[in-house]
């Protein structure tokens, strides 16, 4: 094989790695969904609608994260909070313990 041909071969599959990558990053630019939970609703956590140490922290970490997640705070009843616990689905319980 001339020289040429068998540069442009090896070079290929290492370009194709490259492409593939780059698309994957450019891809991954939009942040990652992050689920908070709270059934807290007294102050300090709540202190009027959408205001309180539950939204204050939700905001800290939006702003921390610098794009890469982003945070949504949900209330909920503490049962259906357990519900959903029970059923697997994936979230973050705010202030809590799990040795509680």
């Amino acid at each position: 094989m001339p020289f040429k041909l068998t540069c442009t071969l090896l070079l290929m599959p290492l370009l194709l790695v490259h492409l593939c990558y780059s698309v994957a990053n450019a891809a991954s630019t939009k942040p990652t969904e992050i689920q908070m939970w709270s059934y807290y609703q007294f102050p300090p956590f709540l202190t009027a609608p959408n205001k309180g140490l539950l939204y204050d922290f939700t905001d800290l970490l939006n702003q921390k994260s610098q794009g890469h997640y982003h945070f949504t705070l949900s209330m909920y009843p503490r049962k259906r909070l357990d519900l959903k616990l029970a059923t697997g689905e994936q979230g973050v319980v705010l202030f809590v313990n799990g040795l509680w």
